[in-house]
């Protein structure tokens, strides 16, 4: 079903009938008669922003659109009036892409400050992190999870690429461990036994086991992440990375001598919070990154967080993680 079709279908009451007549534009160049003479240039800057034509505003992604629209002087007809250097409507599209899109909001709420600190006599475990013992973990951040279009597309997932990039890049840098984490179809159903055939349906389960297939499309990093031939590689079979019988995460960290692990990915109160857990609870020291991590709903995103660092580890931001000798002023990973 298009996107189009499924916002029909959503907004028609129980008689068929049209609750909300979505908004549109004309995107159309028009001769002195009025007819049509070819698209305009806001017709296509809406077209980069996910429309079709005519527009149907309810389906444009408006942070793209706004980015892209108001960059631009327009005359009567909606063409654009260009100046100096300014960049095309693609450039400032990709330029949204790689950061300016918004990610989930979040803030640690003062009560869960104020229960870590009542628990432990500090915000933090990791106050300083031993970079060369530390490993960022990036969890399912595939196709299948993050492209559009795919069956489990999380879409919040795509903003925090840039972020993840960042990181990743600070870790190697300070002599720690990046590694990639990969849901696989592989022995999933054997191992697994229970989530694949009873918490699924049968057709759900075929498109997970299709679209998570090594050989699919699915299977692999969304083709924006900075993974390099030297990082860790890893497959897993359930949520959880680190739980007996998932992947060999926990022999391979301990083969590097690492103690700390900064998870990332999606989704964040999922596959991302088990690790997690089941990291904390193998013995390692653990931080959720916040703006690493992407999920559903805001509401998830929090929760997910605010529960981890009440009872598990540390919730931070990917400028907040710092390395370094302890000290007084550590140095900062970005």
């Amino acid at each position: 079903m298009s996107p189009a079709a499924d916002y029909r279908r959503r907004e028609t009451n129980l008689s068929g009938q049209m609750m909300v007549p979505q908004t549109r534009i004309d995107l159309e160049r028009r001769d002195r008669r009025g007819n049509a003479a070819g698209q305009n240039d806001l017709g296509q800057d809406l077209r980069l922003a996910g429309a079709n034509c005519p527009c149907e505003l309810d389906l444009v992604d408006f942070s793209t659109l706004k980015a892209i629209v108001d960059h631009w002087d327009r005359d009567e007809q909606g063409n654009r009036k260009r100046h100096g250097k300014a960049p095309s409507a693609r450039a400032i599209k990709d330029q949204v892409f790689q950061g300016d899109a918004p990610m989930h909001a979040y803030e640690i709420p003062a009560a869960v400050k104020e229960r870590v600190v009542n628990r432990m006599g500090k915000l933090t475990v990791n106050e300083i992190i031993d970079a060369s013992r530390c490993a960022f973990i990036v969890i399912d951040m595939q196709n299948y999870f993050c492209t559009e279009g795919f069956p489990a597309e999380v879409p919040m997932a795509r903003t925090i690429v840039p972020n993840i990039n960042r990181l990743a890049e600070a870790v190697r840098i300070a002599g720690g461990t990046v590694g990639w984490i990969q849901t696989t179809a592989a022995g999933a159903v054997e191992h697994w036994h229970n989530y694949q055939t009873e918490m699924l349906t049968p057709d759900r389960q075929r498109a997970r086991l299709a679209g998570l297939d090594e050989a699919s499309e699915g299977f692999k990093l969304l083709p924006a992440l900075d993974a390099r031939c030297d990082d860790l590689r890893l497959k897993k079979v359930k949520y959880s990375a680190f739980i007996q019988g998932s992947s060999g995460i926990d022999a391979a960290l301990k083969a590097r001598n690492v103690d700390t692990a900064l998870i990332a990915g999606t989704l964040t109160n999922v596959c991302c919070e088990s690790s997690a857990r089941d990291a904390m609870m193998l013995g390692y020291k653990v931080a959720l990154i916040s703006d690493c991590n992407a999920t559903l709903t805001d509401e998830e995103h929090g929760a997910a967080l605010n529960t981890f660092m009440m009872f598990f580890g540390d919730v931070m931001t990917s400028d907040e993680a710092r390395w370094g000798p302890v000290g007084p002023t550590p140095s900062p990973l970005i």
